[in-house]
């Protein structure tokens, strides 16, 4: 592969990685939310939170049972 068919590419990719939020926060939070429109993408973007364990001694609080 050419060096300018790389850079092409890579343009390419970094293109395809910029997005703009189309609603506000309200917009899409609620009962009833307004939904972007769906995008089909060869490559689907997936956003992987980063996986954090709990401090140090402390876990979580289950609640009660009922009853």
């Amino acid at each position: 592969m050419s060096r300018s068919e790389t850079v092409v590419l890579l343009a390419l990719g970094l293109a395809a990685c910029t997005s703009v939020a189309q609603l506000t926060v309200e917009q899409g939070t609620g009962p009833d939310p307004v939904l972007p429109p769906f995008k089909k993408e060869v490559v689907p973007t997936v956003n992987v939170a980063k996986a954090t364990g709990w401090p140090a001694g402390r876990t979580p609080i289950p609640a009660e049972e009922p009853g």
